[in-house]
């Protein structure tokens, strides 16, 4: 799942160096670089990011691929994400807080293994059905 797909980085600095930094929130989970890119690194707790130009930082982020804390069957969690973008020409960041993924987890049916057909007895001999 890409969570960023058509998320636009700018600035209209000439020559500047962006750090994008990724932070999830909520459910958790991960983040991977996706097809074509190897530029997200990292930090350790949930935190990644990115640094280059803010087109390069956009092409990455169209490209990431996220994967949701596994859980519970018949449940459902919320992933939040906050993006800080900082230029090298200075002044604050841009900080974005809107993204977010909801995984739902479907209902798992029982299953029922170990069984074994064919087994017989002899003259109504009472028998211990085994497993595999």
């Amino acid at each position: 799942m890409t969570p960023f797909k058509g998320v636009t980085i700018g600035d209209a600095n000439a020559g500047a160096t962006d750090t994008l930094t990724i932070t999830i929130g909520g459910a958790g989970g991960k983040l991977a670089d996706g097809a074509g890119f190897s530029g997200l690194h990292n930090a350790g707790a949930g935190v990644y990011w990115l640094s280059g130009t803010a087109a390069a930082i956009t092409g990455e982020l169209d490209a990431l691929v996220f994967t949701p804390k596994a859980g519970s069957p018949n449940t459902s969690s919320t992933t939040t994400f906050t993006l800080s973008d900082l230029s090298s020409a200075g002044g604050p960041p841009a900080v974005d807080s809107t993204t977010s993924v909801i995984d739902s987890d479907t209902p798992v049916a029982p299953t029922i293994a170990g069984t074994v057909s064919g087994q017989t007895t002899t003259m109504e001999v009472p028998v211990t059905p085994s497993r595999a």
